[in-house]
């Protein structure tokens, strides 16, 4: 007669840990895709002459002389960037906590709460 394999049950806390690491490896996954990984093929292209081709780009190398034109010749380029910090500066906070705001409010228990969030989720998409 063969035995039965018993199962060693996960406890609750450790149930919860395999879920914290499951949704955590996730998020670290759509980051690495999604963020880091173009940050630095962009970072890459940015010390070459990029030009598109039949199937794909095709990049020389150019070293610092795409940030020499950027900083040295270009008369407009530091105006324009540092009015893009400045604009970046600003905006963010109203935006966080507009977002705070909005995510607190829409947590409180009203009546009609669940309409306010069909609606606020439904303008999202």
């Amino acid at each position: 007669m063969k035995k039965k394999k018993t199962r060693k049950k996960l406890s609750y806390e450790n149930k919860k840990r395999l879920y914290g690491y499951g949704f955590l490896s996730l998020w670290m996954a759509g980051t690495l895709v999604f963020f880091i990984i173009p940050l630095i093929v962009s970072f890459i292209y940015s010390f070459q002459d990029v030009n598109p081709q039949t199937g794909g780009m095709k990049g020389v190398w150019v070293g610092f002389k795409n940030y020499s034109e950027a900083f040295g010749k270009d008369p407009y380029y530091r105006t324009y960037l540092v009015d893009s910090l400045l604009e970046m500066l600003r905006t963010t906070p109203i935006i966080l906590i507009f977002s705070l705001f909005c995510a607190v409010l829409l947590n409180q228990k009203f009546k009609g709460r669940a309409l306010v969030r069909a609606i606020f989720f439904y303008r999202l998409l």
